[in-house]
């Protein structure tokens, strides 16, 4: 019996992990191909950047330095959920083995922790490499825009599952 919680508990730790890195993993290929091959997230992104750079009225230079923090970002970030990657499929395997290595899957789930701070990190890291690239008003413009998209979502999601739970209820009651 305290065999089978531990390894439900590790089940579910490993699905926690799972939910957590991989829908920034998932974005590189969302959407159909557009006319240039690449997917509507991505149109979207370059869209959306278009519109930044005109708001904050970033020099040439500025948009270079942007697009190359962007490219380094985005290795290092690929780095990173290629590790994560290699080691959720080694707990897995480790998970199905009939007799359990604690230790190993301690070990594992230890790695996995470790990668998640390190794209907090990297997601920080970021954001200070910005800082350095924009002017002050600009950074703080930058700011105000995301803060709005923020606040925007958040109203847009607020009660999507109390809405979606209210509408099952209306269609279950029975009519008179």
């Amino acid at each position: 019996m305290k065999h089978r919680m531990n390894r439900q508990m590790i089940w579910v730790a490993l699905l926690g992990v799972a939910l957590v890195s991989t829908p920034a993993y998932a974005f590189e290929g969302w959407g159909e191909n557009g006319k240039d091959g690449k997917g509507k997230f991505h149109q979207k992104r370059e869209a959306m950047m278009k519109k930044m750079t005109a708001d904050l009225g970033l020099t040439e230079a500025q948009q270079k330095q942007i697009e190359d923090q962007h490219a380094s970002m985005k290795q290092r970030q690929e780095e990173i959920f290629k590790g994560i990657e290699t080691k959720r499929s080694e707990l897995r395997a480790e998970l199905d083995k009939p007799e359990l290595d604690r230790a190993r899957i301690d070990q594992l789930t230890n790695e996995l922790s470790a990668f998640s701070a390190q794209k907090v990190k990297n997601r920080v890291e970021g954001i200070l490499e910005i800082r350095t690239i924009l002017t002050p008003e600009q950074f703080k413009q930058l700011h105000q825009k995301m803060e709005e998209k923020r606040e925007a979502f958040k109203a847009k999601w607020k009660n999507h599952g109390r809405k979606h739970h209210q509408e099952e209820q209306e269609t279950e009651q029975p009519s008179n």
